[in-house]
């Protein structure tokens, strides 16, 4: 059997495979786009991939420009606060499906069923807000 034949078998049976078992997703891309005047500190509450919800913070983003968090989920559902290093806040406050979580000063991953509050200085409960993935993003801007 020649080369050639060998891997036109091989490349089908992966496509048979992958078709018969399916193909795992790439879940959902998380951008965060600062818009503002001001350098911002990002929490995102998300659903992990173990299926329980978590607060992890902070990702810096400078003024102008645009991170990609490591965040991993498949729920199009995330919530998202801001602190901006001039005393700026996007919150939920107004957002009738926002959310409050615990945020502590220092980066932190905590589990909304863990018990007590992350471990960290400054410990305060905030107000997250609402934003849903499109078309496997989500791409949320953060303005003044």
């Amino acid at each position: 059997m020649n080369l050639r034949r060998r891997w036109g078998i091989l490349l089908g049976a992966m496509v048979w495979g992958a078709a018969l078992f399916g193909v795992a997703e790439a879940g959902v891309k998380v951008v965060l786009k600062n818009n503002s005047f001001e350098n911002i500190v990002v929490a995102i509450n998300y659903l992990a991939p173990n299926g329980r919800w978590i607060t992890r913070g902070w990702w810096d983003v400078p003024s102008g420009k645009s991170v990609e968090p490591n965040v991993t989920s498949e729920n199009t559902h995330f919530y998202f606060y801001a602190e901006g290093d001039n005393g700026g806040r996007w919150n939920g406050e107004d957002d009738a499906e926002g959310i409050s979580r615990w945020v502590v000063d220092e980066k932190f991953d905590h589990y909304d069923d863990q018990k007590g509050n992350p471990a960290g200085s400054n410990g305060r409960q905030v107000s997250f807000f609402h934003a849903e993935a499109k078309n496997g993003v989500v791409e949320q801007k953060f303005s003044d």
